[in-house]
């Protein structure tokens, strides 16, 4: 049996896209214990909205004011309705059929084990042929993909991706909120490791299934074997080597951080590498934001820039 006393909220996050934003609404359709959406569409232009059997609370931004802040206000407009729950979404992803209620069925198995979570997130899947996203967890110097564990109902992570985390409020409203000043990028990884580190435990179930659009994949041909690589905007770009950047080195101890360092000025001439050489466009701009993101990320200058 569900937990009956919860009260669940759904949050998405949206750009310029309208087409995908109404899919992710439609999903949340099949979604029964959801009792509100809060949409922060951070667009130029206001983006139209489908019809919902679910009550819509949407707010328009159009100076952007990025992931970590529109995460933060759902967070307080949930605790001040007393919400238990709060679903987190991209504009890009569509939860399955069953996706909420597996999902709350590992939050009571984990609570009858006296577990304390503070997210609990669905196995979101990306690509033909569909892969897992990885959460991330740290290791000595850097932030890497987890395995996923498909033998198992749900295990323990970091950091999941944003889309689909549904998040204890119980655990949030005891942390800080989520990093306004990373903007775009990052703002999962941040947040899922400061909940880890306050003590509360984030896992993957794998029955929930998320579908969910990873990035701009373009494929390349490296000595005759297929190469994904993503082909950011600059401005995406330079947020994802900052943002990396600071939190590789942030959580680094001793003789790691010169590790963590050298990692990302690796990291830098790899991407630069592929950039210039294969990506199709914006050559010079992308590669100045690969630069300039990760000078910035070494001197710890966040914000919106």
């Amino acid at each position: 049996m569900i937990l009956s006393y919860i009260k669940i909220a759904a949050y998405i996050t949206a750009y310029q896209d309208a087409t995908a934003l109404n899919a992710c609404v439609h999903s949340l359709q099949d979604q029964p214990l959801v009792n509100e959406i809060y949409i922060v569409d951070n667009s130029p232009q206001p983006l139209s909205l489908p019809p919902s059997i679910i009550p819509i609370i949407y707010y328009h931004y159009p100076q952007n004011i990025g992931i970590g802040d529109g995460l933060a206000l759902a967070i307080d407009w949930a605790l001040q309705e007393h919400y238990s729950f709060l679903w987190l979404f991209d504009q890009d992803s569509q939860a399955t059929p069953h996706c909420l209620e597996r999902l709350l069925q590992a939050y009571q198995h984990l609570q009858n084990k006296n577990i304390q979570s503070g997210i609990i997130a669905p196995t979101a899947l990306t690509g033909i042929p569909s892969e897992p996203v990885l959460a991330a967890h740290y290791d000595r110097y850097r932030f890497i993909g987890q395995p996923h564990q498909n033998d198992r109902p749900y295990y323990p992570c970091i950091a999941p991706i944003t889309s689909g985390s549904l998040l204890n409020l119980a655990a949030a409203k005891t942390i800080a909120p989520p990093p306004g000043e990373f903007f775009i990028d990052g703002v999962d990884i941040e947040y899922g490791m400061c909940l880890y580190l306050a003590g509360y435990q984030n896992y993957i179930v794998t029955t929930a299934i998320l579908r969910h659009n990873f990035g701009l994949p373009y494929t390349i041909f490296w000595f005759g074997k297929p190469k994904i690589l993503q082909n950011y905007s600059p401005l995406r770009h330079y947020y994802t080597c900052r943002n990396h950047t600071y939190l590789d080195i942030k959580y680094a101890q001793g003789i790691w951080k010169i590790v963590a360092i050298l990692f990302r000025l690796k990291y830098l001439s790899a991407t630069l590498f592929w950039t210039i050489f294969f990506l199709p466009d914006q050559k010079r701009l992308k590669s100045w934001a690969c630069l300039k993101g990760t000078y910035d990320g070494l001197r710890g200058r966040l914000g919106k820039r």
